[in-house]
């Protein structure tokens, strides 16, 4: 039972690392040197070649940040990637579809610092494992432990306690009383372990000011045809061959 969990487990792993790894190569791939730097104009041959680059990098990308996460708690980073989404998207598609003077230098303005703001204040919060407060909790449990011991009779209990106290004194030991979090702290900077409601108006107040100093001639032209498309649907555009 416990390998079969153990299988179901690393399965569920390597299928959603693979898959967030194609996504991600393939946008690289399409949207950034197809679209951006080759004008849309590309052969199979090569966006295949760009996809295969794309997907080394971002796996060297992701290599490189999870052997520098190694002793986080992963599990209480998954609010990172709702932070991410919720403040580099929401406000550039909000803003895109109803607001007239959005231009594209503050759509990317917003997502960019929405996502820095987001991952910054994630390495700031409560979210990370900071060794110091754990080397310090373990401390005080020793402590507390040396006071119940000689009150304690049930044996059983004692055993428990005894068996707290070695792997408490295990953790002392492995931890150096300088040592600090992934950015260099010891404790967390703000409290919030999902920032939110920091980062997401951060995300809205760059598109907003960076579109009111730029202008997108464009974006204006096209206007009233993105809002009839917005409320109907209708001249949307049909799928295209990738």
């Amino acid at each position: 039972m416990l390998a079969f969990i153990a299988a179901v487990a690393f399965a569920t792993i390597v299928a959603v690392v693979a898959g967030l790894t194609l996504a991600a190569a393939s946008s690289l791939a399409h949207d950034l040197y197809v679209g951006a730097v080759r004008n849309g104009q590309a052969t199979e041959r090569q966006q295949v070649f760009a996809a295969r680059i794309a997907t080394l990098f971002v796996g060297v990308i992701a290599i490189s940040v999870s052997i520098l996460a190694r002793g986080q708690n992963v599990a209480q980073l998954v609010g990172l990637g709702y932070a991410v989404a919720a403040s580099a998207n929401l406000p550039a598609l909000v803003l895109t579809l109803y607001w007239k003077r959005c231009t594209t230098q503050g759509v990317l303005a917003g997502i960019i610092g929405g996502t820095l703001a987001a991952i910054f204040l994630v390495l700031v919060s409560p979210n990370m494992t900071y060794p110091a407060m754990v080397r310090q909790a373990a401390i005080n449990r020793i402590a507390s432990i040396d006071t119940r011991l000689p009150s304690t009779l049930d044996a059983s209990e004692r055993r428990t306690l005894i068996a707290q106290q070695a792997a408490d004194l295990a953790t002392v030991r492995d931890i150096a009383p300088d040592a600090t979090s992934i950015v260099g702290l010891s404790a967390p900077l703000i409290s919030l372990r999902n920032p939110g409601i920091i980062s997401i108006p951060i995300g809205f107040l760059l598109v907003f000011l960076v579109s009111l100093f730029t202008r997108d001639l464009t974006a204006s032209s096209r206007w009233a045809e993105l809002v009839v498309r917005r409320e109907t649907g209708y001249g949307a555009a049909t799928a295209s061959d990738h």
